[in-house]
């Protein structure tokens, strides 16, 4: 089905590796079955970014999305995926802070 006139599309790419976010990933798709990775989110200074992390495999590897620098994840230094399609959907408030505005972990 073609996207209408006023669609939203969105930057999405699966990762199997460590990585360091940029600000231009918005959704990202985590495959953990060789081995745990670690999703190290952009800094949390600008006020539009917004991203969506997925464990996207059935292993037992844990992803963990990790703070940047002295940033937070509303407190926390990292949030641990382990579940297939565990998610956590962040967006950044400008201060520092990564904002946990939606997921399916605890």
């Amino acid at each position: 089905m073609p996207l209408g006139p006023n669609s939203i599309t969105y930057a999405r790419r699966t990762v199997t590796a460590d990585v360091t976010l940029d600000a231009t990933d918005c959704i990202v798709l985590v495959d953990a079955a060789l081995g745990p990775i670690t999703i190290t989110l952009p800094l949390a200074s600008g006020d539009s970014l917004f991203v969506v992390i997925i464990k996207k495999d059935v292993s037992v590897n844990v992803v963990t999305v990790a703070r940047q620098s002295t940033n937070t994840i509303q407190g926390a230094t990292s949030r641990l995926l382990s579940l297939i399609y565990d998610k956590v959907t962040l967006v950044a408030g400008g201060d520092g802070v990564w904002y946990n505005i939606a997921s399916n972990i605890i």
